[in-house]
């Protein structure tokens, strides 16, 4: 890949990816604390629901799977 265009199209391509990602992420975490407030959760079963989530997607991250 010593091609200059190339490599600057796919490093645009790695970075839209990422963000992508990102944004998913984000939505996936809005409707996780969207749910928990209907719910009428309070803050301690916020905070272990949430990073019981975070837990689980890291796993599975690292893993090479997706959720």
């Amino acid at each position: 890949m010593n091609n200059p265009e190339i490599n600057i199209e796919l490093v645009q391509m790695l970075t839209d990816a990422r963000l992508s990602a990102r944004l998913q992420l984000l939505e996936m975490l809005e409707g996780k604390l969207d749910r928990l407030k209907a719910n009428n959760a309070d803050a301690d079963q916020i905070i272990t629901t949430l990073k019981a989530w975070a837990s689980t997607r890291q796993s599975t991250v690292i893993k090479g799977c997706k959720i």
